[in-house]
């Protein structure tokens, strides 16, 4: 952290979601790929090393925006994107944003991942959407 004052990326809840039946096109994937549901998976993707390496990833690599820290703005940035087949970050999304600069910054962070361990069905990796909160928070 870049203040003992700041803490500002917190994971609040890692929620993994699909689109049955949903074909994905123009973002890495085959034409004919689609993106499953969690109940459809064996295997839900995970980010390598658990939650606990997620948070610590996100607090340490996000930059709380001057413009929201000039602003106070605070609150949740709701985001989601696909983990393929390989455990690539794709397309990801703000999907309800606080703005001042938030919004683009966990887009940034969510082009930035590493790869995940991504999600399996019939002992197969597929595509599979994901979903999260992250908290920007001046006082934490």
């Amino acid at each position: 952290m870049r203040t003992n004052q700041l803490r500002f990326a917190t994971l609040l809840l890692f929620t993994v979601m699909a689109l049955a039946n949903n074909p994905v096109f123009g973002n890495n994937l085959p034409a004919d790929s689609t993106v499953m549901e969690s109940y459809q998976l064996e295997t839900k993707p995970n980010f390598v090393g658990g939650n606990q390496a997620l948070g610590q990833f996100l607090s340490t690599q996000l930059n709380y925006p001057m413009e929201a820290r000039e602003a106070a703005v605070e609150g949740k940035v709701y985001v989601r994107a696909i983990i393929d087949e390989d455990g690539r970050v794709l397309l990801p999304e703000v999907i309800r944003g606080i703005g001042a600069g938030c919004d683009r910054e966990v887009i940034r962070i969510f082009n930035a991942m590493p790869k995940w361990n991504p999600g399996q069905r019939n002992g197969r990796n597929v595509p599979t959407r994901i979903a999260m909160a992250i908290e920007f928070s001046l006082t934490n």
